[in-house]
């Protein structure tokens, strides 16, 4: 990853002119050019014209406004808290299972390989009939 603005636009842009940057920005060429802290008038970006430039390039926001200096990575610390999954609703768990599929369905880099597409049923107990399903018990 670039350690300054202008390399970072490089990277998730492949090289797009300021030109094109600027047209996704919602600013002109030369605001662009004055995000160059080596210039006497340098400008620091604005916030939303970082954001629109990550969104458009498909990278995240957080990461484009510590590149630009917007931010920094200690102001972007996230509070991680470790919830167990048995007490998300089903319904909350199934939504997030259909947006990883959607998501690895638009990425070819995230299918699973065709040898692995079939799981053998004896991998998993449940599956199998190793295991009892709390509503296959008899009733007391």
């Amino acid at each position: 990853m670039a350690t300054d603005f202008f390399g970072y636009l490089d990277d998730i842009t492949d090289g797009a002119t300021r030109a094109q940057i600027a047209t996704v920005a919602g600013v002109s060429a030369s605001t662009i050019t004055r995000w160059d802290p080596t210039r006497p008038d340098h400008i620091k970006p604005r916030a939303d014209a970082v954001i629109a430039i990550a969104q458009h390039y498909g990278t995240p926001p957080l990461e484009a406004l510590i590149a630009a200096g917007i931010l920094t990575a200690a102001d972007a610390r996230v509070r991680e808290t470790t919830k167990p999954l048995s007490t998300y609703p089903h319904a909350a768990l199934l939504r997030e299972l259909q947006h990883r599929l959607d998501a690895q369905s638009s990425d070819p880099s995230t299918t699973i390989p065709a040898e692995e597409e079939d799981p053998n049923p004896d991998d998993f107990d449940l599956a199998a009939g190793h295991v009892e399903r709390p509503d296959d018990r008899p009733a007391d």
